[in-house]
């Protein structure tokens, strides 16, 4: 009889801990994901026509115009910077 390292159980187990492992690292960036930058969703703010500033912390969102165009396919395109009010 042939003695091998493995067990026929380990050969089982090999591909499911492959794939458990590939998911993990796949899935593991999406965690990144969920934080809020910017206005946070129904929170209270000031809008003025440049800026917008959050009521809660005084974090301030720049919004600058860069190109804007009207016609039969409108184009726009803003550039946004953060601030935030540091203690």
């Amino acid at each position: 009889m042939l003695c091998l390292p493995f067990s026929s159980r380990s050969f089982v187990a090999l591909p499911f801990t492959l794939f458990a492992s590939s998911v993990l690292l796949l899935t593991a960036p999406l965690g990144f994901a969920q934080s809020t930058t910017g206005i946070v969703p129904y929170s209270s703010c000031t809008q003025h026509q440049y800026d917008t500033i959050s009521n809660a912390d005084l974090g301030m969102t720049v919004v600058a115009p860069v190109r804007s165009k009207s016609g039969p396919i409108p184009f726009h395109v803003c550039r946004t910077a953060l601030a935030a009010e540091s203690e």
